[in-house]
């Protein structure tokens, strides 16, 4: 199997980070807290395939993603990576960065080129300390990802191909904030844990159903609702929970 790159420079987008984010944690907190981080936090792009981390690495930098989207993986002894989780708009990569932990447990890797607002992990921890709405906030956001991680699990166990493509894809389209994104069989079957030919049957159908288009290494949601009625249980599981926690915060964008 074809592992991630690591080590390409991530570029940094010549633009002023002090401005609203589309990343849900910081659109929820107040302006003094929002201040806070933003003024030591510095906005970059990295590519599809950019390894942000290694299991057992140092955490140097938190992200906070604006869009696109990160998995959270678990790399095996014979080379393969299973993904556990993924990490778009309504959240920060690596989530154990809330913990206070310096060193990765698990993978991250860009999986749809990202935006993100990152921050030095040990300045992120001394802002956390001294706020504690922020703390709150962020105790809230680990319950959703370790809701996410189960859920995601059950999926993989009993759910069809089909449906867990169409999850898949609706989180994609939450955190790319585009009907269209970069994507391949050969990838999604990765992320998947399955063949190629089951998502090649699956990603057809879908096409047949008119719900996505998919052509020359790209996929162009065409019926959000539709998607949405062809997917598991899972999707509204995840998104549920994570419309709950903003909710309760005053700032909190809807999907889709």
């Amino acid at each position: 199997m074809c592992r991630p790159r690591i080590g390409d420079i991530i570029c940094l987008v010549v633009s002023d980070s002090r401005i609203d984010s589309t990343n849900r944690i910081l659109s929820a907190l107040c302006d003094d807290s929002r201040d806070t981080l933003l003024s030591a936090m510095s906005r970059v792009t990295a590519p599809r395939g950019e390894r942000l981390y290694e299991a057992g690495a140092n955490m140097s930098y938190v992200y906070f993603i604006e869009s696109g989207m990160a998995s959270i993986s678990k790399p095996m002894r014979d080379g393969r990576c299973v993904e556990i989780g993924a990490i778009g708009r309504e959240g920060i990569t690596p989530p154990t960065a809330a913990f206070g932990i310096a060193t990765t447990l698990l993978e991250t890797t860009v999986q749809i080129p990202l935006i993100a607002l990152r921050i030095r992990r040990d300045e992120f921890r001394r802002i956390v300390e001294r706020d504690d709405r922020l703390g709150e906030l962020l105790q809230g956001y680990i319950g959703v990802v370790l809701s996410q991680l189960m859920q995601t699990a059950a999926c993989n166990a009993i759910h069809s191909i089909k449906e867990r493509c169409c999850r898949w894809l609706l989180l994609a389209h939450d955190s790319t904030l585009a009907d269209e994104f970069p994507l391949t069989h050969e990838f999604l079957a990765r992320v998947l844990c399955v063949r190629r030919a089951g998502v090649s049957i699956a990603v057809a159908a879908l096409e047949a159903g008119r719900l996505i288009q998919n052509d020359r290494g790209k996929v162009i949601v065409r019926d959000r609702l539709g998607l949405e009625r062809a997917a598991c249980e899972c999707y509204a599981d995840i998104h549920c929970r994570v419309e709950s926690l903003f909710a309760g915060y005053g700032a909190a964008r809807a999907y889709g």
